[in-house]
């Protein structure tokens, strides 16, 4: 979403999340108002989100939704440069033929035990909210193990497109 063109020489771990936060603001063309009152801030939260000296910092769902406002990820990006500066590689290792292997046979168990605990969640024809928990839990496992699996593919996806 960004706009690359306007952000690319910029070294966004070197700025405040406040300045940040001004220029992709500003970099949106709207207003303040607007913006606020897309995103539920009061002219108390924005003094306070663009104050240096003040440690406020914005709940992850407005922040969501100042990008979306904004139309533009460039806070994210900075998250991102600073993560990466401190140490962060987001990079996962590639998977060879075995490890690839034992991954999908992890989904296959985690599968097993969404299964589980669904058939154990429907067996009196209703589902209560500890029932709904669990399954949500093992959703949670399953989508983690596809998602480890997927970042250990992807490095050999993207090493193909760049021969």
């Amino acid at each position: 979403m960004t706009d690359q063109n306007k952000t690319m020489s910029l070294d966004l771990a070197k700025l405040g999340y406040g300045d940040v936060i001004a220029m992709q603001a500003r970099m949106s063309g709207r207003s303040w108002d607007e913006i606020a009152d897309f995103v539920g801030w009061s002219s108390a939260n924005i003094s306070r989100i663009l104050n240096p000296s003040d440690p406020y910092w914005p709940t992850l769902p407005s922040l969501a939704r100042f990008c979306v406002i904004t139309r533009s990820t460039l806070v994210l990006d900075c998250i991102r440069a600073k993560a990466k500066e401190i140490g962060f590689d987001a990079a996962p290792d590639p998977l060879d033929p075995e490890a690839l292997v034992f991954a999908i046979g992890d989904l296959f168990r985690e599968m097993a035990d969404v299964a589980r605990e669904g058939e154990r969640a429907v067996a009196d024809r209703h589902i209560d909210p500890d029932d709904a928990r669990r399954v949500i839990r093992e959703l949670y496992d399953l989508v983690n193990a596809c998602l480890d699996v997927i970042g250990g593919l992807r490095p050999l996806r993207e090493a193909g497109r760049q021969s």
